[in-house]
């Protein structure tokens, strides 16, 4: 887990969303998305960031919706690198539950047995 988030970087977070999105759409294209991130993270250092963003070109190739866009910075902020504190049974959405299977499967997150 990342230190949290100023009240201000979760201000700026959630505005880039509206600021970078194409006029009219409800998502914001996967490029932008992961540009977008790249940037933020840069300032809020989440290590899982690249690994999100691989995932996404590997995986999903869709536009990210705003859910997705804002559930990643409370993934971030609360779920610790391990994923120990992961819970399947949570209410993430699913693509951030791909994620995380994406991580395990591919050894980059070693889960603890519970």
């Amino acid at each position: 887990m990342a230190s949290v988030p100023s009240e201000k970087f979760r201000e700026i977070y959630n505005f880039a969303f509206v600021w970078a999105k194409e006029k009219g759409q409800k998502s914001l294209a996967l490029e932008t998305a992961i540009g977008m991130w790249q940037l933020l993270f840069a300032e809020w250092h989440w290590s899982l960031v690249d690994h999100w963003c691989q995932f996404l070109q590997l995986k999903h190739n869709k536009a990210i919706s705003r859910d997705t866009w804002s559930q990643l910075l409370e993934f971030a902020k609360t779920i610790d690198l391990q994923l120990s504190n992961y819970d399947e049974e949570g209410a993430w959405p699913y693509l951030i539950d791909e994620f995380v299977e994406y991580l395990t499967e591919n050894g980059i997150v070693q889960r603890p047995r519970n």
